[in-house]
């Protein structure tokens, strides 16, 4: 634990960007109605070190105490008046996406083996490989939804 805060001492202390993406700790804030910044790590540092590791490195340094220890991958949105840290947690849409990916792969490569099976039956060619081309053009006509849940 010593060795990982003596590596990320510089970057613990530096100033974060606005609109930055970070690999971090964060808390919501009902009654401010925020997702608030508690601390973050970089992201060679999170390569490099087991995961329980990190989780108690973050836990440690947070700025306040942490319930939840759950890290994310978060755009930082820094309001000058107040220089509150305050966060869109970005892990959310990663989740969704892989979840879609993986219902539409799996979609595809059925209908790839029932193609290959009707063929062999038939005595014709192997179908394809399934292709994944356009499998998230669904998002693109939902783009308020997603807004909607953003805090």
């Amino acid at each position: 634990m010593a060795r990982l805060f003596r590596e990320e001492r510089h970057f613990l202390d530096t100033e974060k960007t606005d609109g930055g993406y970070y690999i971090a700790l964060c808390e919501y804030y009902p009654d401010y109605n925020y997702i608030m910044l508690l601390t973050a790590i970089s992201a060679n540092s999170f390569m490099k070190y087991p995961f329980l590791v990190i989780k108690k490195y973050l836990r440690m340094y947070s700025v306040m105490k942490v319930r939840d220890t759950k890290v994310n991958i978060v755009k930082l949105n820094i309001i000058p008046h107040d220089e509150v840290y305050r966060v869109v947690i970005k892990t959310y849409w990663i989740r969704i996406v892989q979840r879609h990916w993986r219902r539409v792969y799996r979609e595809k490569t059925d209908w790839s083996i029932r193609d290959l099976y009707m063929s062999m039956l038939k005595g014709g060619k192997i179908a394809g490989k399934p292709g994944l081309r356009g499998m998230l053009s669904v998002y693109g006509k939902s783009r308020p939804l997603m807004e909607r849940h953003q805090i």
